[in-house]
């Protein structure tokens, strides 16, 4: 369960700078992935 939990911090930030890079200004707070 910790791997799992570890793959899912690294795709979370993965996912938060792709959102970041491609926002553009772009609302997307709604669309934030859950910290676990």
């Amino acid at each position: 369960i910790d791997e799992l939990e570890e793959m899912i911090k690294h795709l979370s930030e993965k996912i938060d700078q792709l959102k970041d890079n491609s926002k553009s200004g772009a609302q997307i707070t709604n669309d934030r992935p859950p910290h676990y």
